[in-house]
């Protein structure tokens, strides 16, 4: 059972990405006629950068970062920021043990200070 205080950790960490993700969301593009949309799964554990539009009359969609709150800490499955959202997240709180560099396969994740799961 969690307790409150694992409780409050992981709501600070669902307002935080969403902050965050508000924040690259207002990043207008430069080219074509693109927008980026934030996605958060209705349970608060899937949190989603995307962007859509048209450049050169073809249809563009991609994904920026992707990150999911899953066994007390945050995965990141997907970051397409060109700093990556990783130290956004530790100074906003998280501990870096919390932060799960899933993009990583295991074997370069243990080189890393992501924890290996």
């Amino acid at each position: 059972m969690k307790t409150t205080n694992q409780l409050l950790d992981l709501e600070k960490w669902r307002e935080t990405l969403i902050k965050i993700w508000q924040y690259y969301a207002a990043f207008p593009y430069h080219y074509g006629n693109m927008k980026t949309y934030t996605s958060v799964s209705r349970d608060g554990n899937h949190f989603l950068l995307v962007y859509k539009g048209w450049e050169d009359g073809r249809r563009v969609y991609g994904t920026i970062v992707h990150a999911e709150i899953r066994n007390d800490k945050i995965w990141i499955h997907y970051d397409d920021i060109e700093n990556g959202i990783t130290g956004e997240l530790v100074d906003a709180g998280v501990p870096k043990d919390r932060i799960v560099l899933a993009f990583h396969p295991l074997e370069i994740r243990q080189h890393t200070w992501s924890p290996v799961v």
